[in-house]
């Protein structure tokens, strides 16, 4: 039987049809059953626990993975490649980078490789958790910026340009509580910083 819409997952990001999600299947909390980390466009590494018991039901998001954001089209792979019986994650992204995070004890957490040779923009993001208004520091940074918020599926929740401006302020009102990623550009360098949204 072949399927185009396992668990009712969809990844979309910026109203674009391809969500580029990446799919890996393992036991991944040990309890003997099967778990799916999807990799998604920006919104990193979302872990579904125990799908196998739900194949001909929608998949709840359990979380994310880890905290971090690891990347556009952010891949991954488990593997216990350092034979000490708890599997390491290893994660990819559009631009090359390459991260391994190890299980000791779950969650994962960050041992080892990260891309060095890309800059990232510094940027301040507060009061974080948000209830109303969110405010983007800047830092000095000029020129035309581009600032999206992403919720945890991939969907574009603010998006807008900004030129020459210090502090950034942004309307959350009519936002959901929930985690988000907050991503500023500048075309050639970016930054993302993880916010919560409490009202």
């Amino acid at each position: 039987m072949a399927t185009d819409s396992l668990g009712g997952i969809k990844i979309k990001t910026n109203g674009f049809a391809l969500g580029y999600t990446q799919p890996c299947i393992a036991d991944i909390n040990n309890d003997n059953k099967f778990d799916l980390i999807l990799g998604t466009n920006a919104s990193g590494l979302q872990f579904y626990d125990n799908i196998e018991d739900h194949l001909n039901e929608n998949f709840s998001l359990t979380s994310l993975v880890v905290d971090d954001y690891l990347g556009s089209r952010t891949t991954s792979t488990i593997a216990d490649i350092t034979n000490d019986g708890k599997p390491e994650l290893l994660t990819g992204n559009i631009d090359g980078g390459l991260i391994i995070f190890s299980q000791n004890p779950p969650p994962f957490i960050l041992t080892g490789i990260r891309n060095q040779f890309t800059e990232k923009l510094d940027f301040d993001v507060y009061p974080n958790p948000a209830n109303n208004q969110l405010l983007v520091n800047l830092n000095g940074l000029k020129n035309i910026i581009q600032i999206e918020l992403f919720n945890l599926v991939g969907q574009s929740v603010i998006s807008d340009n900004y030129s020459n401006q210090e502090v950034i302020e942004l309307n959350t009102n009519t936002l959901s509580n929930g985690i988000y990623l907050l991503k500023i550009s500048n075309g050639k360098k970016d930054g993302v910083r993880k916010v919560i949204i409490q009202h």
